[in-house]
């Protein structure tokens, strides 16, 4: 076959090659007034280049998913580090490190639907937590003591991290930082601005007026600038009817003015039961468990 461009000194021709691999194939060859052209190079075979196509295609695939790959373990090993990191600044306690939801184990018992309903909305909290975060909604989970309070409030921190800073801390441990620190309130400053706070016992330390001038300032610029607190409390928060509840409440001991404010952002969740924290009777149950845990 000819083809004829717009000048007629030029031709495309087709004609027939051999290939070593794949036999005869046709090509195209320019002509300039009927002899080929002086840079003449034989047409390339329509199925080497197919498969050289593909060859190059799958190197590259390769290429990257090995690339992939060793992405993947450096941003997991950055991330494992970014956490070890948040960890540390975050001052969890080391009976709660590595405690996750999974841990705190409910049964199906009747009298622990309030436990399995608190941890369900423990899992919610994080997983919407970037929705919630905009709102400045914190939790207040409260009970009696060794029921998982801490143990919860710690797990979420966790399931944040990194991508959320957080520190944890004892209510007496604020309270002593700024009776101890030159300028008093500035000692505040580390609990001010970090996205998730968790305040553990609160109610412990608090009942004079002093105590109540250091804890209004951390929860009020929390509350004005929406960020959430998660508050743990062995406490009853309050007492709807009074007359019927001859113990202290959380609301007596912290005043009006704080407890206004901690429950106007908080989300109440109860935990009950006995305490999760048991004795060894002998050195060799503590053997055991070590053993396990190891």
């Amino acid at each position: 076959m000819t083809m004829t461009g717009i000048n007629a000194k030029h031709e495309i021709r087709e004609e027939m090659f051999e290939c070593p691999t794949h036999g005869a194939y046709r090509g195209r060859v320019i002509y300039f007034n009927g002899a080929r052209s002086p840079n003449f190079t034989r047409p390339p075979c329509p199925l080497c280049t197919k498969a050289f196509a593909e060859a190059e295609a799958k190197r590259r695939a390769e290429e990257k998913a090995e690339q992939d790959a060793k992405d993947r373990v450096f941003a997991a090993e950055q991330r494992r580090k970014a956490v070890e990191r948040a960890l540390k600044s975050s001052a969890i306690p080391a009976e709660y490190v590595g405690k996750t939801f999974d841990d705190f184990k409910v049964t199906a018992d009747k009298k622990d639907e309030r436990n399995a309903e608190t941890l369900r909305q423990a899992r919610l909290y994080v997983e919407r937590f970037s929705s919630i975060r905009s709102e400045g909604v914190g939790l207040f989970f409260w009970g009696p003591a060794g029921t998982g309070k801490s143990h919860l409030a710690c797990a979420i921190l966790q399931a944040l991290m990194p991508e959320v800073d957080g520190v944890y801390c004892m209510t007496w441990q604020v309270i002593k930082a700024v009776k101890s620190a030159p300028f008093g309130v500035d000692a505040l400053e580390p609990f001010m601005d970090v996205s998730l706070l968790v305040l553990d016992e609160v109610g412990v330390q608090v009942g004079s007026k002093y105590e109540e001038t250091i804890l209004y300032p951390l929860i009020e610029h929390r509350i004005a600038h929406k960020l959430p607190t998660i508050f743990i409390t062995n406490l009853q928060p309050d007492a709807k009817d009074p007359s019927r509840y001859d113990g202290t409440t959380l609301r007596q001991i912290v005043g009006e003015r704080i407890w206004d404010r901690m429950q106007y952002r908080s989300i109440f969740l109860k935990t009950t039961g006995e305490s999760k924290r048991k004795r060894f009777d002998s050195v060799d149950a503590l053997l055991c468990k070590v053993e396990v845990t190891q």
